[in-house]
């Protein structure tokens, strides 16, 4: 989903948000910042088993939410979800992983 708006609002003025898409990332600590970013690089599971979505990087609107639902989750949250990708039906034969 490219047209993804959202705000994450954390202390000090500091932001993850994306307008239309485009990812912008305000942050003053460099722990929380690298933190971002290595969570913008992992795939999240829509379920247990998946299928996985985002770890497209911080550039990615839906990746940058998930990093920041996941190292920031107390900041203030205002905006779009981005759309679950649909999970298909189970089959014993199918193991999901992560996208390489």
């Amino acid at each position: 989903m490219t047209g993804l708006t959202y705000t994450f609002t954390g202390p000090d003025h500091q932001v993850v948000a994306a307008v239309d898409g485009v990812v912008t990332v305000r942050v003053w600590d460099t722990a929380t910042l690298v933190a971002l970013y290595d969570a913008a690089d992992t795939a999240v599971p829509v379920t247990a088993t998946g299928p996985w979505t985002g770890g497209e990087g911080l550039e990615d609107p839906t990746s940058a939410y998930y990093a920041a639902r996941a190292v920031v989750p107390t900041w203030t949250f205002t905006g779009d979800v981005p759309e679950v990708p649909e999970v298909p039906p189970w089959d014993p034969h199918v193991v999901y992983a992560p996208p390489a």
